[in-house]
């Protein structure tokens, strides 16, 4: 439907076990037959495409060739779009989705490979949050787009599901730190004009081997999808109105862990195969907002460390926090608690004093270095 009609009113396409075409798919069952020895499987598809389509043609009156993923996927340009998949997939084969996701025409996709998945409607909640992004991002300006992550994340770790809830917080990461480092507009027209040059061996000998596609046209289309004219939402004005909106929350007291109950997903078990997402100039307040987005899913995802006892990481996060703002007294909290954990009793006291010096009356903090007293007597 998107590729067959000229400016499809679609903002993403979320494609799970698609297949390619009716010959692919005729392809994976005939593949699954045990059929007799000298039997060749060609005569087989063959006869079987051929007998399909007349029943097809005399009773709905169309080819079912006609209905070809794989064909219309080229012309699509401009919807963004994430592939699902599982390997284990006996009815549509995995290979339908490397075709089809190998010809999808806009640069803006994501082929999520579920190790093990079968043909089914129930996915993992990390395939979910996948699906999820996509959405947020193509409806949303893009610090909504990221606190309403943010908050499920939260959501997902209320609940004690802290693998996922980490995987969801490493996404938010990467996506705002691309947003935050990506080069100005400015920059950014000037590296597509010297691109655009001709080099020397491609004007002597032809186009050389290692010549891409430039999305050039693709990029200004989404620049202008996100270009809102109204005033952009800052962080504070969105985020509890998003949790209030999507997501419902129990009391942060009463966290239990129960990934295991939750059948929390392995990072492992999820793949991804992504062309780069295309996104756009930010203003100022944008990169404000981005900025203390960013500080506190670090401190987040180092909660979430601690709550399973990864030390390293947790401090590492923790660093990361401080470093974008060294007055963030909830980092010199999460540092500490990550230092006590490992043991290193004296950095961690230091930590606290550190953040009391900015704060002297962080109840926090306060409690924090009472017990750490306690440990040390």
């Amino acid at each position: 439907f998107i590729g067959s009609i000229p400016n499809p009113p679609v903002s993403c396409a979320i494609y799970d076990s698609a297949y390619a075409s009716f010959e692919k798919l005729a392809e994976g069952f005939v593949d699954q037959l045990q059929l007799p020895s000298g039997l060749p499987k060609k005569l087989v598809l063959s006869i079987g495409v051929r007998r399909v389509r007349k029943v097809v043609k005399a009773k709905a009156d169309f080819d079912i060739n006609d209905v070809n993923p794989l064909k219309h996927a080229k012309s699509i340009k401009q919807t963004p779009c994430k592939f699902i998949h599982g390997t284990k997939d006996d009815v549509v084969e995995y290979v339908n989705a490397e075709a089809l996701f190998k010809a999808y025409g806009c640069p803006d996709k994501e082929l999520v490979k579920v190790v093990n998945g079968e043909h089914t409607p129930m996915r993992p909640r990390s395939v979910e949050d996948r699906a999820l992004s996509l959405v947020l991002r193509t409806l949303l300006p893009v610090v909504a787009y990221l606190t309403t992550l943010k908050a499920r994340a939260n959501h997902h770790l209320v609940e004690g599901d802290v693998e996922n809830s980490t995987t969801l917080f490493t996404f938010i990461i990467g996506d705002a730190e691309r947003l935050l480092n990506q080069p100005d507009e400015e920059d950014e027209e000037n590296q597509e004009d010297e691109e655009e040059q001709p080099s020397l061996a491609a004007a002597t000998l032809g186009p050389s081997d290692d010549e891409t596609v430039k999305p050039s046209a693709s990029k200004r289309f989404f620049s202008r999808r996100f270009q809102k004219k109204e005033e952009q939402p800052t962080l504070r004005q969105v985020s509890a109105e998003s949790k209030r909106k999507l997501f419902s929350f129990r009391g942060k007291d009463t966290l239990k862990f129960q990934s295991k109950r939750l059948g929390a997903m392995k990072l492992s078990e999820v793949k991804a195969d992504i062309d780069k997402p295309i996104i756009t100039p930010l203003s100022e307040d944008q990169k404000r907002d981005l900025k203390a987005l960013l500080i506190a899913v670090y401190g987040n995802r180092s909660l979430a460390h601690l709550l399973i006892e990864r030390g390293e990481e947790a401090l590492a996060d923790a660093n990361k926090a401080l470093n974008l703002n060294e007055k963030w007294i909830r980092g010199y909290h999460r540092k500490a608690s990550a230092l006590k954990l490992m043991g290193r009793l004296d950095e961690a006291r230091a930590a606290i004093e550190k953040g009391l010096d900015i704060d002297p009356n962080n109840q926090a903090l306060i409690d924090l270095l009472k017990a750490l007293r306690e440990n040390q007597s």
